[in-house]
C-alpha cells in the first residue's frame, strides 16, 4: 500500500520542518521507514488528532519501550546514526498529520500489533 499523507490545520509544523531537519525525518519515520509502513501504521492510527494524541502517544510509548535501542528507527543526526525516541512533545507538535493507513481500536491493536509483537520475540533465540 502506497502512503499518502498531508497536514491538516498544522502551519507550526511546516515551520519547523522548515528549520530543523532532524524534526522532518521524525515526521517522516512516522509516515514510511524505508520501504515498509511509517510507525503510525503501527500505532494503529490514520491521523493524530487533540482527541488521539494522547492514546497514540501511549501506544508509541508502549513499542519504544520493546525495542532493542529504545527507538523505533534509526536516523541521522549530525553525521551520526542515532535511534529516534519520540516524547510526547514530539506528536502533540504533529497533530493535523493525516495518512491512508487503517485505524484500529484499542483491542485490535492489542492483539494484532502487541501480542503478535510479544510472540514474535519469544519465538527467537
Amino acid at each position: 500500500m502506497a502512503v499518502n499523507w498531508q497536514v491538516v490545520d498544522n502551519p507550526d509544523l511546516i515551520a519547523l520542518h522548515e528549520s530543523d531537519e532532524f524534526e522532518w525525518a521524525k515526521t517522516e519515520a512516522l509516515l514510511v521507514l524505508g520501504f515498509m509502513y511509517g510507525i503510525m501504521y503501527f500505532v494503529g492510527f490514520r491521523e493524530i488528532t487533540e482527541e488521539n494524541k494522547g492514546e497514540f502517544y501511549a501506544r508509541l510509548s508502549a513499542l519504544q519501550g520493546l525495542t532493542t535501542e529504545g527507538g523505533m528507527a534509526i536516523v541521522r543526526k549530525d553525521g551520526e546514526r542515532v535511534p529516534l525516541v519520540y516524547t510526547r512533545e514530539d506528536i502533540y507538535k504533529r497533530v493535523g498529520l493525516t495518512t491512508n493507513y487503517p485505524n484500529m481500536t484499542q483491542k485490535q491493536w492489542l492483539k494484532d500489533r502487541f501480542l503478535v509483537f510479544l510472540n514474535d520475540t519469544a519465538k527467537q533465540e
